[in-house]
């Protein structure tokens, strides 16, 4: 499940590849989290309440280790709070 403002996501090296195929150079390229507050996140995306209630649960029931990997927040009450995801910046120059 994806939200559907995006057809995918690219990879890192595909971004490069991109990059190096229009003739430009990677100079600096810069890993770091990018957090979504789940309630924001799905106003955002317009989902139903039920679609709402059917992520939540899925998130909810998430294993350890990708709740871990993707910092899924889950308050007392089983609230998803947060998740994470990954972006990168890309410096490139022309050759």
């Amino acid at each position: 499940m994806r939200d559907p403002s995006h057809y995918r996501a690219w990879k890192k090296s595909e971004w490069i590849a991109m990059i190096e195929q229009s003739g430009l150079v990677v100079e600096h390229l810069e890993r770091f989290p990018k957090v979504f507050q789940f309630d924001d996140w799905c106003e955002r995306l317009n989902l139903s309440k039920e679609l709402r209630q059917e992520l939540t649960e899925r998130l909810k029931d998430t294993p350890v280790e990708q709740k871990k990997k993707f910092n899924i927040d889950i308050d007392e009450s089983g609230a998803v709070k947060s998740f994470s995801g990954e972006s990168v910046l890309i410096r490139a120059r022309k050759l």
